[in-house]
């Protein structure tokens, strides 16, 4: 019986020592709301609700052709990045491990309750984004908080659409990518074409196809949402460029992909973006990150041919994946995310 009650004794001490005294570091991510510690109770039933979800993620077909992408891809990126620093980070803690520091990376009551925290004057730096809401007015306006001490975006033309709703956004909103995961180059022995479908009009996927016919080139077609995050990075690995048709693209973390693995893209780029009576007009914003090195843009069904020979001409000049090496990697996301934090702090002195 005293065994039994000192290993009670000793779990607790266990249990308590984690919550509460051990040392996270300065850095607290959140894509949740945190649990107190009565929560900790009934974590099993979190439990159970995660190992049935990891069950029909592999039953149900929707599942099987979902896409790694978006939120999970972003906090994935910044996590890595913060191991290959060596900087110390507590992601989803219970709420009294929090630290004074906190960045909200998604999830809308996560930040209600980090505002919360601010408040009261346990949390000093706060930052929001960038995958909790679509607009600066959606939840009530949530990201309009004075509180919040930096907004993140992930692109530029993202920035000037946010900053057109409110132009006091433009003081704290800042731009932050988040870097891809290395994975290797394209051996490129297959030699065809990947045309990467996601929000594009049927008659330029037509033309787009017609014309890769015309010139004797296999084409392998990928539309958004029905294939997996794997198949993809094994499609690039054996892809020689890619045609990738997206209406706008807040950052487009496939591309990066493509870009790592030396694939170089074709990208269409309809130039403007509106929304919620709020327009933005950018040449790039089907693909925000693309440069010289990366690849090409056309804008539409008309220039296609003329631009999809210019850029085959220019295969073998692309370097992808160097530019990809030197400014889109985790660790450097990580370290840019870490400098937005230490910015926003300086503000605060």
């Amino acid at each position: 019986m005293n065994r039994l009650k000192k290993g009670f004794v000793k779990l607790g001490r266990a249990v308590w020592q984690r919550i509460v005294k051990e040392n996270p570091g300065e850095l607290t991510i959140l894509t949740k709301k945190p649990r107190t510690v009565f929560g900790l109770l009934f974590s099993w039933v979190g439990f159970l609700k995660e190992l049935t979800r990891k069950v029909l993620f592999f039953l149900t077909r929707s599942s099987r052709f979902s896409y790694f992408g978006g939120p999970r891809a972003v906090l994935r990126s910044l996590v890595e990045g913060l191991k290959e620093q060596g900087v110390a980070y507590c992601l989803n803690p219970w709420h009294l491990r929090v630290t004074d520091t906190v960045g909200v990376l998604s999830d809308v009551s996560a930040l209600k309750w980090a505002l919360e925290q601010k408040k009261t004057g346990r949390i000093k730096t706060l930052v929001a984004g960038p995958n909790l809401v679509v607009s600066p007015d959606d939840h009530n306006k949530i990201m309009k908080d004075p509180l919040i001490d930096r907004v993140i975006v992930p692109s530029e033309w993202d920035k000037r659409w946010w900053v057109s709703f409110d132009q006091y956004l433009g003081q704290k909103t800042v731009v932050w990518p988040a870097g891809v995961k290395d994975v290797g180059a394209s051996d490129k022995k297959g030699g065809f074409c990947l045309v990467y479908v996601k929000n594009a009009p049927e008659q330029l996927v037509k033309k787009v196809i017609h014309t890769i016919w015309e010139r004797n080139v296999r084409i392998r077609t990928l539309h958004y949402g029905r294939f997996t995050h794997g198949a993809y990075l094994r499609l690039l690995k054996k892809a020689k460029f890619v045609i990738y048709l997206s209406a706008f693209e807040s950052q487009g973390i496939a591309l990066l992909e493509a870009w790592m693995a030396n694939v170089p893209t074709l990208a269409w780029s309809c130039g403007q973006y509106s929304n919620e009576g709020h327009e933005v007009f950018d040449e790039k914003i089907g693909a925000p990150y693309l440069t010289e090195e990366t690849g090409s843009i056309f804008k539409g069904v008309d220039d296609f041919q003329v631009t999809f020979t210019d850029f085959l001409s220019h295969l073998e000049f692309f370097s992808a994946r160097k530019y990809v090496l030197g400014n889109l990697t985790d660790r450097i996301a990580a370290v840019n995310y870490l400098r937005i934090i230490d910015n926003a702090k300086k503000d605060e002195e």
